[in-house]
């Protein structure tokens, strides 16, 4: 606007004054200088946009420049339901720069389609995946009947006799509208079979020594009944496998079950371990001398000794 200069100096009787006029800086120019933080969006889950870290460079006619944060009014409206490439419009002093946004669509949950009907199985036996799953996304749209496969499931244990969670997990990979993530859902299967209660009472033998499973015990569970049952030794019913008394070292015995109304049988691998030894030879001549004086003492084994036992025999 327009302004009066006063000029005084000491040997002016009257100062001097003069008009001005100042005129407003103007902006010349406007560019990003630092994107948002935040420039991908997930439709369904963000509901606005989000201009925090953003910054605008600023040029001026007189040379001049500044940097100002980009603040939401400064933005234009965006749809963040419509999946793809968005550019928000960016408008300072009436001049505009711009920058993208992405909308994606992200994995919410998964649901079953078709349960799984294989729940029961043999302990060792393979697991089989089954049943179908929807994946449900964060805008409202969704994948239907997609088949479970074996690289789905985790968190079983197929020799492992008895209840046990299958978890399936289905894993979304990055494409242009969709983020990539992962969501899981769970069901149970039932494993019959055995598992192991107690161990024989000896676990260590000597080499030739026959091995003996006085005091083996399993537990045998039932999935037609969801019932458990302690097996012993003693019941003619179990069976082992794997011990070889003729070879040293540490060794993993199978225990082997056979059930007395289906005939079926249910092994359970490395059970329990066995160490076989090399037996060490006995001296009973413990006070064996040199022969010198071996020859007084008719025990020693020598020539003389030999000869009064011989001599007492007769």
């Amino acid at each position: 606007g327009n302004q009066t200069v006063t000029v005084t100096l000491p040997e002016w009787k009257t100062p001097a004054t003069f008009a001005i006029t100042v005129i407003e800086k103007t902006v010349t120019g406007v560019s990003m200088n630092t994107l948002p933080g935040k420039t991908e969006y997930i439709a369904g889950q963000d509901m606005s946009l989000d201009v925090t870290g953003g910054k605008l460079s600023i040029v001026y006619d007189n040379g001049n420049s500044e940097i100002v944060n980009l603040t939401a009014d400064m933005c234009s409206t965006v749809d963040l339901t419509t999946l793809g490439v968005q550019t928000v419009k960016v408008t300072y002093a009436e001049k505009e720069t711009s920058f993208n946004i992405s909308v994606k669509k992200a994995l919410k949950t998964i649901e079953w389609n078709t349960e799984p009907t294989k729940t029961t199985y043999k302990q060792g036996s393979a697991f089989a995946a089954d049943g179908a799953i929807n994946a449900i996304y964060t805008d409202g749209s969704n994948a239907l009947a997609i088949p479970v496969t074996v690289e789905m499931c985790s968190g079983y244990q197929m020799e492992k006799a008895g209840k046990q969670v299958v978890v399936v997990t289905y894993t979304q990979k990055a494409e242009d509208t969709i983020v990539a993530g992962n969501k899981s859902l769970s069901y149970t299967i039932a494993i019959d079979g055995i598992t192991l209660k107690t161990t024989p009472q000896k676990l260590e033998y000597k080499m030739g020594e026959a091995l003996n499973p006085a005091g083996l015990s399993v537990v045998f569970y039932d999935s037609t009944k969801d019932a458990e049952a302690t097996i012993v030794w003693e019941s003619t019913l179990l069976k082992v496998s794997g011990y070889d008394a003729n070879k040293e070292g540490t060794q993993k015995i199978t225990v082997i079950y056979t059930d007395h109304n289906t005939k079926e049988e249910y092994q359970l691998k490395d059970a329990f371990e066995v160490t076989v030894v090399k037996q060490i030879p006995v001296n009973n001549d413990k006070n064996k001398k040199d022969g010198k004086n071996n020859s007084s003492n008719p025990s020693t084994g020598t020539a003389a000794g030999s000869a009064a036992v011989i001599a007492a025999l007769f």
